[in-house]
């Protein structure tokens, strides 16, 4: 889901895993031009990890089983699915917390990954914000066209344009 530096020489990457839900491991060495575990952790790779737990997650073995983003553009098919995949994975960055596994949202990743077709109004409602429900913040409209992650509400167009928002994600 997502890879950050930590230290000289390790990093950090998140997975969405179906028995633990997001996690962060340790990748020691992981900044190394010579480490056998970078080159397997790219975002959106579907990958099998060893992890040891002692304090904190640390990743000790990885493989690759494929990346969805290469695929898209190795079939030269819509790479409109890249932005919307990558998005997607923001949006469960920001939404699941770690250590809470959700076999309804592992298994809505696995199938979007498959079809190459990612809807967030269906995390949303998995995950307890169904647009079909959903009402502006701001000004009751329903007419939707973002999510704040700050204050978990949904915001028409006419209040997107009149405020600032920070964190948004938009919903077409």
């Amino acid at each position: 889901m997502g890879v950050r530096t930590q230290g000289e020489r390790d990093r950090v990457v998140e997975f969405y895993t179906k028995n633990l839900g997001r996690i962060e491991a340790k990748v020691m060495g992981g900044r190394k031009i010579t480490s056998k575990l970078a080159p397997h952790l790219g975002m959106g790779s579907v990958v099998e990890a060893r992890l040891v737990f002692k304090n904190q997650f640390t990743l000790t073995d990885v493989l690759q089983k494929r990346s969805v983003i290469r695929d898209v553009l190795e079939a030269d098919s819509e790479k409109r699915f890249i932005f919307d995949f990558l998005k997607l994975l923001y949006f469960l960055r920001k939404m699941t917390p770690i250590g809470l596994p959700d076999l309804n949202v592992w298994h809505r990743v696995e199938e979007v990954a498959l079809r190459r077709s990612a809807d967030l109004k269906i995390f949303l409602k998995i995950l307890g914000h169904d647009v079909r429900l959903a009402k502006c913040d701001g000004c009751g409209g329903e007419k939707i066209r973002a999510f704040q992650f700050e204050d978990q509400v949904f915001v028409c167009g006419d209040c997107l344009n009149k405020n600032v928002f920070n964190d948004i994600v938009y919903i077409h």
